[in-house]
């Protein structure tokens, strides 16, 4: 538990550090094809993932920092993940997650946001008795904005998919 404290306590002073350089760099470069991710907005992700029974997330982060490649590309964002696994039979399990997450995006293409990080979370889980732990998990992802604040998403990795695919809704707020 010490260990998970330190690593958050770190991961959050980077994520603070890095806000607070891009603050003092800032220089406005908005133009109409601005990235899909930008410094200051929250971002949330909802969706249902192929896994053991129905996993179900709902994931939020927060953009800390932006326009770190070439005064355009390049952000990082901070947040959570919450995941509920709802069994589907006897032989599966009920499963929680709740993670903190970090991700770095760059945008390729418009309305594109394209992204990777990596996730601390606990997991418990219900089968055969309780069980639980702490672990550490990768992550990959698009959201492709068909409005200005919606879109939809996919993920791999982390949280209860196990490495599957996760798909659903994203919204800018």
């Amino acid at each position: 538990m010490k260990r998970l404290s330190l690593l958050l306590a770190i991961l959050c002073m980077f994520g603070f550090a890095v806000n607070a350089q891009t603050e003092s760099n800032s220089g406005s470069h908005a133009t109409k094809d601005q990235p899909d991710f930008t410094k200051g907005k929250c971002y949330l992700n909802a969706g249902v993932g192929v896994g053991y029974g129905l996993p179900i997330a709902v994931s939020g982060e927060w953009a800390v920092a932006t326009n770190m490649i070439n005064g355009r590309n390049g952000a990082i964002g901070v947040g959570g993940y919450i995941g509920v696994n709802v069994p589907l039979s006897s032989s599966q399990f009920f499963g929680l997650d709740i993670v903190a997450r970090g991700a770095f995006h760059y945008q390729w293409v418009t309305k594109l946001d394209t992204y990777a990080g990596l996730g601390i979370g606990y997991h418990g889980y219900t089968y055969n008795g309780f069980s639980s732990s702490v672990y550490a998990s990768l992550f990959v992802g698009a959201r492709y904005y068909f409005w200005d604040n919606i879109g939809l998403y996919a993920e791999v990795g982390g949280g209860l998919n196990y490495g599957a695919l996760s798909i659903g809704a994203c919204f800018k707020l």
